[in-house]
């Protein structure tokens, strides 16, 4: 199972300090459609809370010039202590992700939608959350209800699993990790696949695209071909149209008429 330190291609929304001045700048300068609300309440405690909003707000996160992030959202509310500086906020909200485009050293990486996420700055996470779908530039495409990605981690994580299709194979499992430069998916948790028309299960798995080759922990048992097999581990080369597997069990199936 290859680690998370391995490297990655996936850029999917790390945030700098930079760019959450970038942000919160162009929000003033741009968006803004309330500031510190607050403050104008009156007696609200000095120590509570203050608010920055924007409505129907195109955001384009930045570093070192080049764009990391873009979002189309409905609305975007900024969370910060009273008395800090504009740029110091420490929570970020948004609402209804119309579209949303993902940058690596070469262009898009990836496309996607969701209903809501909301950015972390001391742990430099974003968590999109509902109804989100993913397509890469690879035509990779992912369904899921949540997604985390942090800036320092290699993989885009979906915690509460998901589906997914990744040259024309379709991938369901409980929890999902996927880097998109090695279009490399780790399914720690399980997984159940449809392979080139054939089904498998397994206790782990992991799919890499880029060299057609699935890697599976046991138990295994599915079907290829005229065959159905059981296993403590296999591997699939989908270039060759091969099964390779380990202390198994395997029935050959010799359908008559």
């Amino acid at each position: 199972m290859a680690r998370a330190s391995r490297a990655a291609a996936l850029r999917l929304i790390p945030v700098s300090s930079a760019m959450a001045i970038l942000i919160l700048l162009w929000f003033v300068y741009q968006r803004v459609q309330q500031f510190d609300p607050s403050r104008r309440a009156a007696g609200v405690d000095s120590g509570a809370e203050s608010s920055l909003t924007a409505e129907d707000a195109v955001v384009i996160a930045r570093k070192d010039g080049r764009p990391m992030w873009r979002l189309h959202v409905d609305q975007i509310g900024l969370q910060r202590l009273p008395d800090s500086d504009l740029t110091d906020f420490h929570t970020a909200e948004f609402r209804r992700i119309r579209s949303g485009v993902v940058y690596g050293t070469r262009g898009a990486d990836a496309f996607f939608k969701a209903n809501a996420a909301t950015y972390r700055k001391a742990m430099r996470r974003l968590e999109v959350d509902g109804g989100i779908e993913i397509k890469t530039t690879r035509n990779d495409r992912f369904s899921t209800r949540q997604c985390v990605w942090t800036e320092t981690d290699d993989f885009a994580r979906f915690p509460l699993g998901g589906n997914a299709v990744i040259d024309g194979n379709r991938i369901e499992a409980p929890e999902m990790l996927y880097a998109t430069g090695e279009r490399l998916l780790q399914c720690p948790r399980g997984a159940t696949a449809r392979v080139r028309g054939q089904t498998l299960s397994a206790a782990t798995l992991e799919y890499n695209a880029n060299t057609a080759s699935i890697l599976c922990g046991g138990p295994v048992a599915g079907s290829w071909r005229e065959l159905d097999f059981v296993a403590n581990r296999a591997s699939l080369d989908l270039k060759r149209r091969s099964i390779r597997a380990n202390k198994g069990s395997v029935t050959l199936r010799m359908d008559t008429e």
